[in-house]
């Protein structure tokens, strides 16, 4: 499946349509969908195919700007952050943020997130003080970007993560006594 968006935000699948599928329609433009990051295919036995989808890790709530009150899901590895309309986080209206001002990345193997500058150019500040390079981010740190101003919320962080906690004890994962 290739996932599209047309100018009116509409997601489609552009393998099977080669334009928008809504606005094409008689009834005129549906209820526009969120966009969900792409599922992989994490292992084949050849027989059936096993897809994980992407887990939550973190959100960007709008805080100030064109898109006051919208929060953004953020997800494990990169997400890019920008105007282009196939951002991981999207930010629609505020045209001093550039197609893709940054990205935030959360580290699986390390438990952390970092607040990536795609340019030097791209002006952003996190908690009021600029920020040029690579930044580890913390719950509730403020960024700040064109007109715009962010809350970051981590969900996987010290109290919670996504790997499976295995206990000290064999027998509580099933294991026998060695």
């Amino acid at each position: 499946m290739t996932i599209a968006k047309c100018s009116n935000n509409h997601i489609y699948d552009s393998s099977i349509y080669s334009s928008c599928p809504y606005c094409m329609s008689n009834s005129g433009p549906e209820k526009p969908v969120e966009m969900t990051p792409p599922v992989r295919n994490d292992r084949d036995d050849g027989k059936t195919k096993f897809v994980e989808r992407p887990k939550v890790v973190g959100w960007l709530v709008c805080t100030g700007g064109t898109m006051e009150g919208k929060s953004y899901n953020l997800y494990s590895k990169q997400n890019t952050v920008g105007r282009a309309p196939l951002s991981d986080v999207h930010i629609e209206g505020d045209s001093t943020i550039s197609d893709k001002h940054c990205l935030i990345a959360y580290d699986e193997r390390h438990n952390r997130f970092t607040l990536v500058p795609k340019t030097e150019t791209n002006l952003m500040s996190l908690n009021g003080e600029y920020v040029r390079k690579a930044t580890r981010l913390s719950s509730f740190d403020r960024i700040e970007m064109g007109k715009s101003s962010f809350l970051f919320v981590a969900l996987c962080g010290d109290q919670f993560t996504w790997k499976p906690v295995k206990s000290a004890k064999p027998e509580e994962n099933g294991g026998e006594k060695s």
